[in-house]
């Protein structure tokens, strides 16, 4: 150990005080003071409970969490608040010590909760106050300057998104491919015979037409693609595998379950995995079952409106608030998967979806939903433009996630280097 350094127990360093309940009349949205829950600042107040610079971790809840304040705050009693020897320890010395030791991995029960006595029992490592300082003041520079290069790529992330979302508006709107009707000089009559035709093979299948309900804002779509295309709606194109409104039991091995989880905005995810039985596969699958280039829509919960391209080739079981878009005679699905990914899109299930603490959207409003209709031609050549943007969306996105990671390896090693004495 290095000379100077102690070995001693959390308890030898601080105090855990039970943080109190402040009634709601207390609470201002403007007011002087924070109040903190679990995970952070909840409310502000014009009152204080506690008047010193300090430490709060998560009791309950967000059990482990900790935040740092340098002002007077009111803690919730889902909170404990650190007291301790201004003489013998630095603030903000604590607060890098307490992120060392991980305390969320002692959170325990259904409603996480750390208890203190466990807390105070782990053992750590303390320098004089003077080095204390020096070490803060070494991390608080290094970790400003992480702080500044992790916003750049956190904000190069957001930026690489928009611009996917930008050119993938102009393109599902026929923008970056006018220049390509102007030169074939095609008229209406491209899209008229596609359009007709698939409507053709359509009515000669076996297929039972859904009960569709009147949705609004559909001109926010008509109104914007151009004259030489036309436009649609779900119920004409597509047939619906709707497995809503029951929820199939699980099992530890079997076929895959694929859940509104699994459906992320733009792309099928593995995780998480889930099973179901190939007894229970068999009772539940009787609705219909999913195909590659079937589109996914979660049309629940809070990411109601995600969407993804069914790219699995196994014969997986499908949970609750999803729905299936599934082409009764085949055609390229890409072009309107990548239409239900645009902001307009987006914005129209919003408007028509229903419910306010679980949000969601009747299978009847959402096969009435608009869907734009270029020629095959024209939608092969906006799939490809943007199959290439985002594959290279992808990449950035790769870089910047990775530069992140990285940043928050680099902190902790910092704080590791620091509390063994080797900054």
């Amino acid at each position: 150990m290095k000379t100077g350094w102690r070995e001693v127990s959390v308890r030898e360093i601080l105090q855990l005080e039970y943080g109190k309940p402040l009634d709601d009349s207390y609470r201002k949205p403007n007011g002087r003071f924070p109040v903190y829950g679990a995970n952070g600042e909840k409310d502000r107040t014009d009152k204080f409970y506690y008047d010193k610079p300090s430490i709060i971790i998560g009791r309950k809840g967000s059990a482990g969490e900790i935040n740092l304040t340098e002002t007077k705050f009111w803690p919730l009693d889902v909170t404990y608040f650190v007291k301790f020897d201004e003489h013998q320890h630095d603030l903000r010395f604590i607060y890098y010590l307490l992120k060392t030791l991980e305390l969320t991995k002692l959170a325990k029960g259904v409603k996480p909760g750390i208890n203190r006595d466990e807390v105070y029992s782990l053992v750590t490592r303390v320098p004089p106050f003077a080095e204390q300082q020096r070490i803060v003041g070494i991390l608080d520079e290094t970790f400003d300057s992480i702080a500044t290069v992790k916003a750049n790529a956190e904000k190069n992330l957001i930026n690489a998104r928009d611009l996917f979302q930008s050119v993938l508006f102009q393109a599902v709107i026929g923008k970056t491919t006018k220049e390509w009707r102007e030169t074939m000089r095609t008229g209406k009559t491209s899209a008229d015979f596609d359009f007709k035709e698939l409507l053709r093979q359509i009515a000669a299948t076996d297929r039972k037409s859904g009960r569709t309900q009147d949705t609004t804002g559909h001109e926010a779509v008509t109104s914007i693609i151009p004259e030489e295309w036309r436009h649609t709606s779900i119920e004409q194109l597509f047939n619906l595998i709707d497995y809503r409104g029951k929820t199939a039991l699980k099992s530890n091995v079997g076929r895959r379950l694929i859940t509104a989880r699994n459906i992320k905005m733009g792309f099928l995810s593995d995780e998480p995995v889930a099973f179901i039985s190939e007894e229970q596969y068999k009772k539940w699958m009787v609705r219909g079952f999913p195909k590659p280039g079937d589109i996914l829509f979660v049309t629940e919960g809070h990411t109601m409106g995600f969407v993804a391209l069914n790219t699995r080739d196994d014969d997986f079981a499908l949970a609750q608030r999803t729905i299936t878009l599934q082409p009764p005679v085949p055609f390229n699905t890409k072009y309107f998967f990548y239409f239900m990914l645009s902001a307009h899109f987006q914005n129209l299930v919003k408007l028509n979806a229903t419910g306010a603490a679980a949000v969601g959207m009747k299978a009847s409003k959402f096969r009435s939903l608009p869907l734009a209709f270029p020629s095959f031609a024209e939608q092969s050549i906006i799939v490809d433009k943007l199959d290439t943007m985002d594959q290279e969306t992808r990449h950035l996105n790769a870089i910047y996630q990775k530069k992140i990671a990285a940043l928050d390896v680099l902190k902790k090693a910092l704080l590791d280097q620091a509390f063994s004495g080797q900054l």
